[in-house]
């Protein structure tokens, strides 16, 4: 029987969206004769189909932020409670401290409801607990890793190299290719990444910045601007933008025939990005920004340890970007031993730990 409801805003193959992506994977690793997933989108009849979802469980486990700040989505808690009074309501806080405030004040109310509260990074956790709401309603708090979104890449040397050098080389046309990969937005600075490029242009014009992936479906407002950005720097035939790929494998080998992966996390990198353990298993060089909390990576500090992991400051300079990248060894495929993310086995075993002690056997 059926006791534990994910409750979803987003779902693949409709969304693209990291914690849509997250529930999927969790609710295929959890089992499935107690676990079910719920997509909860702001429709007519949502409290209709939530009645109908969510009749009989013990438990609906929330995944926030995939709701959004639609007005219709900001119910789905009390529809949750309307739906089915009984049940215990746990979230996951997949953000906290980076969400817009008016957008926390909104979720004020799913954490007043909630019984437990699962983080997927230590540092969130951290900043939640220190905060006015946390303070204030001392609600009970687990952490539990997130895992990568995507298959572990199938990756060889020599397919690497040709690759590289007819796709992501095009054959001669560059010396270095940078990639950043995973969704464009602001936490990961992309236009101070396009100022270190224009720098390391007027030295290395053959240099070039491969974005392996897009903007997120409703913010191609911003990805219009940014292309404009580009182009008013002068950097159209540096910069490509690939848009969103299905092929697993195609993005992997893009990432692993480059000459880095780049991130400049504008919070530092965060144990619970999946863009970042990702990268992590190509085994060529990753540049990204030191944790602001040095217990993010405790006991697995290995995974941002130098020569593989390149940290630099949250707030670096596009010069110091450039000299990072300047810097960067000659090409040589999978220089390092990939490292893996935390496996959805693992993660799973922590959830049903979690729902036992809720009363759900197992």
């Amino acid at each position: 029987m059926v006791e534990v409801a994910l409750l979803s805003g987003k779902l693949p193959p409709l969304d693209k969206d990291g914690i849509g992506d997250y529930t999927a994977h969790l609710g295929s690793a959890l089992p499935q004769d107690k676990v079910k997933v719920v997509l909860a989108k702001p429709e007519r009849n949502l409290l209709k189909h939530l009645k109908k979802e969510l009749q009989g469980v013990k438990i609906v486990h929330v995944q926030h932020p995939s709701f959004g700040a639609n007005p219709k989505q900001a119910l789905v808690p009390f529809l949750v409670k309307i739906a089915n009074p009984g049940a215990i309501v746990i979230t996951t806080m997949h953000e906290w401290d980076n969400m817009h405030p008016l957008m926390r004040n909104v979720m004020i109310p799913l954490v007043a409801m909630s019984k437990h509260i699962v983080f997927a990074s230590k540092t969130e956790m951290k900043r939640y607990r220190d905060s006015r709401v946390g303070r204030s309603l001392r609600k009970e708090t687990t952490y539990i890793p997130i895992g990568s979104n995507l298959e572990k890449p199938i990756l060889d040397s020599e397919t690497i190299l040709k690759f590289r050098n007819e796709r992501v080389l095009e054959n001669g046309k560059w010396d270095k290719v940078i990639a950043h990969f995973g969704f464009i937005n602001a936490s990961k600075q992309p236009e101070k990444l396009l100022d270190a490029l224009k720098l390391i242009v007027q030295k290395s014009p053959r240099t070039k910045l491969l974005f392996v992936g897009d903007f997120f479906p409703h913010r191609m407002d911003r990805k219009a601007e940014f292309v404009a950005l580009i182009q008013s720097m002068d950097l159209q035939d540096n910069v490509e933008i690939t848009g969103f790929i299905e092929d697993q494998q195609l993005a992997a080998n893009l990432l692993a025939a480059s000459d880095a992966v780049i991130a400049l996390f504008n919070d530092g990198v965060r144990f619970c990005s999946g863009s970042f353990w990702y990268s992590a298993q190509l085994g060529n060089p990753i540049i990204t920004t030191l944790p602001k909390d040095p217990e993010e990576f405790a006991g697995v500090e290995h995974a941002i340890a130098e020569p593989h992991v390149r940290l630099v400051g949250v707030e670096s300079t596009p010069d110091d970007i450039a000299t990072q990248i300047d810097s960067l060894p000659e090409f040589e495929p999978i220089r390092f031993q990939g490292i893996d993310p935390p496996s959805w086995g693992d993660i799973a075993h922590q959830h049903t730990d979690l729902y036992e002690s809720f009363g759900v056997k197992f």
